[in-house]
């Protein structure tokens, strides 16, 4: 049987596809490092934008009462802080206030927020798109604190260099935090083993934060806050500040509501 032509030549053929395939990708390798670039561009105008808005200015942290300023200086001092207590006592924005003047300050290099992905009551079931869009509607809380502490322009530039995270209490084995603030918010919704987890990715200079209130419970089982205070409160370097429902500063209606949920 008479062979096909390019079956004579195959050191040939094989040229031909060689050609051929740097024909191609040529253009391909242009139009990549052409959209490469444009990214790039973007970055910079974006890096530009942020820089160049003008500056929200933000008072400095002051505590509202004698329990936030013992929060505050235990914040300080101390390797690992636990602030539980009642709702309304300013525990989460306390935390997150400080670490962002820290951070501006250039005392610390990161802020990472972490929270358990727990609805309070009912369950919404898996929510749609990529992670960060899972997982955003958690953070809400603590995204509005940010803002109000740094302004959209500043939080924006930080999350944009990774100096700010955002933690799912789930995904964090394996981790180790290292230069930073770790804050722990909603930490009444953990499990013991998921408290032992976190507190075990603790590297170098790296200050912990833990907030919750043990008497809102979304999780049945062992309460693994007052659990973890229990076990740590003695340790040199861990310091437990409490807050009563006296120290409420969020609104003094709070102070009634609870009173009557409690057949006071």
């Amino acid at each position: 049987m008479r062979k096909n032509r390019m079956d004579k030549h195959p050191r040939q053929n094989s040229h031909y596809t060689e050609k051929y395939e740097v024909a191609v990708a040529k253009p391909n390798r242009r139009r990549n490092e052409e959209a490469e670039q444009e990214r790039l561009n973007q970055l910079a105008q974006q890096e530009y934008e942020l820089q160049s808005a003008p500056e929200k200015v933000i008072p400095p942290l002051r505590a509202l009462t004698q329990i936030q300023g013992e929060y505050i200086a235990a914040q300080r001092t101390a390797d690992i802080v636990i602030g539980a207590g009642v709702a309304g006592t300013g525990k989460s924005f306390v935390a997150i206030a400080l670490a962002c003047e820290q951070l501006q300050n250039h005392e610390v290099e990161n802020i990472y927020i972490v929270r358990p992905l727990v609805e309070s009551g009912r369950q919404l079931g898996a929510l749609p798109g990529e992670l960060d869009a899972k997982i955003s509607p958690y953070f809400l809380p603590v995204i509005a604190i940010l803002e109000e502490r740094l302004g959209k322009r500043n939080l924006a530039l930080y999350l944009k260099r990774g100096q700010i995270k955002f933690l799912p209490l789930e995904l964090l084995r394996g981790s180790s935090f290292n230069s930073c603030v770790v804050i722990l918010d909603e930490a009444q919704n953990v499990t013991a083993a998921q408290m032992l987890m976190f507190l075990t990715r603790m590297g170098k200079d790296c200050r912990i934060v833990i907030n919750g209130d043990d008497q809102q419970l979304d999780l049945r089982g062992t309460n693994a806050l007052s659990d973890a205070i229990k076990r740590l409160e003695h340790i040199d370097g861990v310091r437990v500040v409490r807050f009563e429902i006296d120290d409420i500063v969020r609104n003094s209606l709070i102070k009634s509501i609870i009173l009557a949920y409690r057949g006071v």
